[in-house]
């Protein structure tokens, strides 16, 4: 099995995730398209709704994506998660306790596996979802912040530092 419907609380802990990031102050957003103003998309912390929409939102490209890889199944028969769909109810309660980023961005790639079994993908609007998403996580990794801005400087001596190459090759 190459692609699956991922389940239900993948997807939930997805859109929680935005919700928390912070990337944007208490808006999550993301773009698609060419059109910066126009083609923005926002989750708002605290609208449950909103959140439901979002999660169905990945979960159809998920599905869309498996029913093409396995277009001689039904949707019944298809590999992965079956169940009724995301509801605003499932975003009232405490799920996690906090989100790692590291938890975030391999769930993401997960997702993003399984959903870009059709030609679509990349222009999607789950597609540009998790590509902000992972994005914001970044922001979080533990040493982000005291990074350079751009490549670090370079040894001074360089002739006196031993390659590890050099180490593996005798």
């Amino acid at each position: 099995m190459s692609a699956y419907i991922v389940d239900r609380d993948h997807v939930i802990y997805l859109v929680d995730a935005a919700r928390e990031s912070g990337a944007y102050g208490s808006t999550f957003r993301w773009w698609t398209g060419e059109r910066p103003n126009l083609d923005r998309h926002e989750l708002p912390r605290f609208n449950d709704e909103r959140a439901a929409e979002v999660a169905n939102m990945l979960w159809r490209e998920n599905i869309k994506s498996v029913s093409h890889r396995y277009n001689d199944r039904t949707s019944a028969t298809l590999p992965g998660s079956h169940g009724r769909e995301i509801t605003a109810r499932d975003f009232r309660g405490l799920r996690w306790m906090s989100f790692d980023p590291v938890q975030v961005i391999k769930a993401c790639q997960c997702l993003d596996y399984q959903s870009c079994e059709h030609d679509d993908w990349e222009q999607s609007e789950a597609c540009a979802f998790l590509q902000a998403l992972k994005a914001s996580e970044c922001h979080r990794l533990r040493g982000y912040d005291a990074a350079e801005w751009g490549a670090p400087k370079r040894y001074e001596n360089a002739a006196n530092v031993v390659k590890l190459s050099d180490l593996f090759s005798k």
